[in-house]
């Protein structure tokens, strides 16, 4: 029996071992669901297969409206299934969630679903009461919704969120009041200015002018609408139009010593820090909103990699900064292992701007385009890696202040309406 030399050994088991991790990140890329948030239906965010895909975690709140028929209500649960079945469903991931538009009860709650399978069933087979769409009262138990979740983000020193999206489902008929939803939108989007709102209909005026009426243009696009009512023509028309937009929604960055119901509240900036993944060949976004920034001077934003060299680029206009780009600041950590790079910001918002007209910061997150995936990537070690190649990033930041925002970003009377519609859905 031939002698094994220790050499040809250790060279024979480095051979197999790296056959068995390529097999490994070939299924991971063959099976990933996450090319938007969480879906495969998104096309890549540039014009070659080289270019990125965006990878966004999305809270998808969706308000169904009865009043249409047993048609119209029929192709809204088709559409939710779809979406269900298209996002990547999980605990610490999308969720979904289904309200009424009658009243804004709660018909399917996100925290019930970590399978998307299950919910997609569930979606399909939702019990909606019926009555007219009542988009007061459902606004109403959104800003009940939307503040307790800016309270839970305070008191867990959160650092980071979901892409919040708000989905209005309406059929046909126009909005009769517009007037009042307008300044009920308005309510909300003042005291949860990162929220996103989306339409779907199929009549392009229906939305039309609440959306003309709003203070602030968080509509992302026009009114989307289809006339497709089959699924196949959901699955394969609208809900990777939805998710293209979704795709292109930044997350959210949380900073807890913004409390707007407490200006004494003090808290240690050191110990704030947003962390994430990101995975050779995708992208992701993220905003920085002025609530978080309004007072500071000299604001520095600190980004460390690990396990991997990344690209951070930063604009004040272009939700999704590509380097080259009008406006766009972009650097790169150059070490494999541990590396840092700092963005600083004399002032960003003048001292004659109300918060609203003060732009957010704009980032996006890439692997090092200078390098390629095999020499820029340590294999992940940390406990929370999604992929063996995923990269760790860390956002720091010194001097952000906020405490004069609450003053300027939502009068007085908002801040008190808003407190009392809260107290009394309670």
């Amino acid at each position: 029996m031939p002698m094994l030399v220790q050499d040809s050994l250790d060279e024979a088991m480095t051979a197999l071992v790296q056959k068995v991790i390529d097999q490994l990140m070939r299924f991971a890329g063959n099976s990933m669901t996450d090319d938007g948030p969480g879906c495969k239906a998104v096309p890549p965010a540039g014009d070659t297969n080289t270019d990125p895909i965006c990878s966004t975690k999305a809270d998808l709140m969706a308000v169904m409206d009865p009043s249409q028929g047993d048609s119209s209500l029929q192709a809204q649960k088709v559409f939710l299934s779809e979406m269900a079945l298209a996002m990547d469903i999980g605990w610490n991931k999308s969720y979904v969630q289904v309200v009424s538009g009658v009243d804004g009860q709660v018909l399917l709650d996100k925290w019930n679903y970590t399978n998307k399978a299950r919910l997609a069933c569930d979606a399909q087979h939702i019990s909606v009461p019926s009555g007219q769409l009542d988009l007061m009262q459902t606004l109403d138990a959104l800003i009940t919704y939307y503040g307790n979740l800016l309270d839970q983000e305070r008191s867990d020193m959160t650092a980071r969120s979901n892409t919040q999206v708000l989905l209005l489902m309406r059929a046909s008929t126009r909005i009769d009041n517009e007037d009042d939803v307008a300044y009920k939108l308005n309510t909300l989007c003042d005291m949860f200015p990162d929220l996103n709102i989306f339409t779907l209909t199929d009549n392009p005026n229906v939305f039309s002018g609440v959306q003309q009426k709003m203070d602030r243009r968080q509509f992302l696009s026009d009114n989307m609408f289809t006339t497709e009512s089959s699924q196949q023509g959901i699955r394969d028309t609208l809900v990777p139009k939805v998710n293209s937009q979704m795709c292109q929604t930044p997350s959210r960055f949380v900073y807890p010593a913004c409390n707007t119901d407490n200006l004494g509240y003090t808290y240690n900036e050191n110990n704030h820090e947003y962390t994430h993944f990101i995975t050779p060949g995708r992208v992701a976004y993220l905003r920085l909103g002025p609530e978080q920034f309004f007072s500071s001077s000299d604001l520095k934003l600190q980004f460390e990699s690990t396990f991997g060299s990344l690209q951070f680029c930063i604009s004040r206009e272009d939700p999704m900064p590509a380097d080259g780009g009008d406006d766009v600041t972009c650097m790169s950590t150059e070490s494999v292992s541990t590396s840092q790079v700092e963005f600083t910001f004399n002032a960003p918002c003048n001292e004659d701007q109300m918060n609203g007209d003060c732009p957010p910061f704009y980032i996006s997150i890439q692997q090092n385009p200078a390098s390629t995936s095999t020499d820029n990537v340590n294999l992940c070690s940390d406990d929370e890696c999604p992929f063996p190649n995923s990269i760790r990033y860390t956002l720091k930041h010194e001097n952000m202040r906020c405490n004069s925002v609450s003053s300027l970003a939502v009068p007085a009377f908002l801040l008190a309406a808003a407190a009392l519609l809260r107290q009394v859905a309670q």
